[in-house]
C-alpha cells in the first residue's frame, strides 16, 4: 500500500473532509450481500462503518434481486451504528446474457424463482425485459411501502440497454407517501 495514494475509499473521504470541510456531499457504496473481495460479510459492513465514520454522508447498493436483502443490509447496517440514508441500487434485468456478465462480475447469485422466470425466456430479450421492469417496481413498491428505501439510485449497464425502462408504458415509479396511500408517477 501506498500512503500517498487512496488505497481505499475511506482514505478519499477522509482526505475530501479534512481538505474540503463540508463542501462536498459525499457517497460511499454499500454491498448488501458484501464485497466480492471481501472475508466476510461482517467484515466489509465495518468497512463501511468506517467509510461513513470518515465523512460519508449516504450510502448507495449495488444491485441485489430481492427486497427482503436490502431490508437485511439496512438493519445490519443500524445495529453497527450507520445512521445515515442508504438507498437501493436498482437495476432492471435487461436480457438474459446481461444478467449473466453482471452476475458473473458482482459475483451475486440470482434467486431461483427469478432463475425460474427468466431461464425459460432465454432468447426473447423483450420478455426479460418486461420481467424485470415488473420485478423491479414490484421490489421499489416494497422497500418504499416498508420505508426502508428513502429515493431509489437506477443502475444502469454500460451500454444504455437500459433506456428501454423509461420508455415503456408499464413502467411506474412507486412512492411512499403517507401510511394509506400510495402514489403512482412516471
Amino acid at each position: 500500500l501506498d500512503p500517498e495514494k487512496f488505497n481505499y475509499a475511506t482514505d478519499l473521504v477522509k482526505h475530501t473532509r479534512e481538505h474540503f470541510d463540508d463542501y462536498f456531499t459525499i457517497c460511499v457504496a454499500g454491498y448488501p450481500t458484501g464485497h466480492p473481495e471481501a472475508k466476510a460479510y461482517e467484515d466489509d459492513l465495518m468497512h463501511l462503518k468506517e467509510k461513513v465514520d470518515a465523512g460519508a454522508d449516504f450510502i448507495i447498493t449495488q444491485l441485489f434481486f430481492k427486497a427482503s436483502t436490502f431490508k437485511k443490509f439496512v438493519d445490519d447496517c443500524r445495529a453497527i451504528g450507520i445512521t445515515c440514508p442508504i438507498l437501493p441500487g436498482i437495476m432492471p434485468i435487461q436480457s438474459y446474457d446481461s444478467l449473466r456478465h453482471i452476475v458473473k462480475l458482482s459475483k451475486l447469485e440470482i434467486p431461483e424463482e427469478i432463475k425460474n422466470v427468466v431461464t425459460p425466456l432465454k432468447g426473447n430479450d423483450d420478455a426479460i425485459r418486461n420481467y424485470g421492469i415488473h420485478q423491479a417496481t414490484h421490489m421499489i413498491k416494497e422497500l418504499f411501502i416498508s420505508g426502508y428505501a428513502p429515493g431509489i439510485h437506477f443502475l444502469h449497464p454500460q451500454q444504455g440497454g437500459c433506456k428501454h425502462c423509461y420508455s415503456q408504458e408499464p413502467w411506474t415509479l412507486v412512492r411512499y407517501q403517507e401510511a394509506s396511500s400510495i402514489q403512482t408517477f412516471c
